[in-house]
């Protein structure tokens, strides 16, 4: 990190702050101003080179940037407490190379019935508020705590442990099943369907870590 330009990373400050985590701004150049003085091993107040690595802040034409230091908090404080021999996290996220493919220009956003739903502050209490997790940054983090990690698609994962067995077993006895199991059976099958479908949960990222 000894050529970080100091200069470019001053306004990530402010991504950092407490009343900034849900409104962040985009990366831009500073406006004129006097340098930072500092060395490389602390950019600003807030935010050291070794944030820079680890929360992959490169800079985005066009795009924000999030910031997931309570996520990686969490894990130090969740490993530290239960020293766990294995570790699965799924949700939907990206790895860091991705991001730019991303038809967001910030992945903090919200839904209101399953749909895109704008500004949450002029609907108050009426949508959901999410983002996309960074697993390119929860996997350095496991990394750093003695951690191999694997990085894999819902369906890649599922597809490892079991997937096809159990679903051809559920559409055998469908075929054979008459009534209300027949209908129980079915709803099993489009639940399955789901949750492999690359295109909507079979699409949510997973993490596996193993302790070394």
């Amino acid at each position: 990190m000894d050529n970080v330009d100091l200069n470019k990373y001053q306004t990530l400050k402010n991504l950092f702050n407490d009343d900034a985590v849900t409104d962040p701004k985009p990366l831009q150049e500073p406006k004129s101003e006097p340098s930072v003085a500092s060395t490389p091993e602390k950019i600003t107040e807030d935010i050291t080179a070794e944030d820079i690595v680890e929360f992959n802040i490169d800079e985005l034409e066009g795009i924000e940037i999030e910031i997931q230091k309570n996520s990686t908090e969490y894990l130090i404080k969740l490993i530290s407490k239960f020293n766990p021999e294995f570790l699965i996290i799924i949700d939907y996220g990206y790895e860091f190379h991705e991001r730019k493919d991303k038809p967001y220009k910030s992945l903090i956003r919200t839904y209101k019935n399953h749909h895109l739903a704008g500004d949450t502050i002029l609907q108050p209490a009426s949508t959901d508020i999410t983002y996309d997790v960074n697993f390119s940054s929860v996997k350095t983090t496991l990394n750093s705590l003695n951690y191999t990690v694997e990085l894999l698609t819902q369906k890649e994962f599922i597809e490892q442990n079991g997937f096809e067995n159990l679903y051809k077993k559920i559409n055998n006895e469908f075929q054979v099943a008459e009534g209300i199991q027949k209908l129980k059976l079915k709803s099993d099958l489009v639940g399955l369907d789901a949750i492999s479908n690359n295109r909507g949960l079979g699409g949510f990222m997973v993490a596996v870590a193993k302790k070394l």
